[in-house]
Parts: structure tokens; C-alpha cells; sequence
């Protein structure tokens, strides 16, 4: 698959931070981190041997590390535009905010400015 550098979706946030990744979750990507949990230890538990409750421990800590990148990665493509988000981009909560420093001369409704 070749790397894309422009987003063919709308842009919902071009600099998500970690807790807007996580919020925009969909029910998929909670699947995704189950299965990923649950199909590991199961098997850890079934097959290993001589030890099967340390590997199906050991394998549900990898399982759930798995999932969760993965389901990071697919949200933050959605609100990147490199993944499929039209239902996202109808009902978000988030904006584009700039972020200045300095006021400047020209002020906007959605600038933020921070205080040092």
C-alpha cells in the first residue's frame, strides 16, 4: 500500500492529541481490541504448556497492546482524513484550534492562546 500524503477525506483535527484519539473510538475499534485480547489468551491458555497461566497472561498483556495500536491508528486516520469518516465529521465535538503564543493583530472566534 503506498504512503498517502494527502488526506482524500475531511480533515477533522490535523493535530489530535492522545485523549481526542482514544473519544473518537468507534464500536469496531473496541472489537478489534476484545478479539485481539481474547484469541491469544485463550490460546496461551490451551497450548501452553508447561506453564498455560503465565502464557495466557503473557499473550493477553500482547493481545491488548496490539489492539489498542491498532484501534489508535484507525482513529487517528479518521480524524487525520486518511480513513473513511463521514459519520465523524458530522457529529464531532472537535475544531480546528491555532494555537498562538502572542495574540496577534487579526484575532479569530477559535484561536487559543496559551500563557507562558
Amino acid at each position: 500500500m503506498p504512503i498517502e500524503d494527502t488526506p482524500t477525506f475531511t480533515v477533522i483535527n490535523d493535530n489530535p492529541s492522545f485523549g481526542e484519539l482514544v473519544t473518537g473510538f468507534r464500536p469496531s475499534d473496541y472489537g478489534v481490541i476484545a478479539a485481539s485480547t481474547t484469541i491469544p489468551t485463550v490460546v496461551g491458555l490451551s497450548f501452553g504448556k508447561p506453564a498455560p497461566r503465565i502464557a495466557g497472561a503473557m499473550l493477553c498483556l500482547i493481545g491488548v497492546t496490539g489492539g489498542f495500536t491498532i484501534a489508535l491508528q484507525n482513529s487517528a486516520g479518521r480524524l487525520l482524513g486518511f480513513k473513511e469518516n463521514e459519520e465523524s465529521a458530522k457529529h464531532t465535538r472537535f475544531r480546528l484550534l491555532t494555537v498562538r503564543l502572542v495574540p496577534s493583530e487579526k484575532e479569530e472566534d477559535d484561536t487559543v492562546y496559551m500563557n507562558r
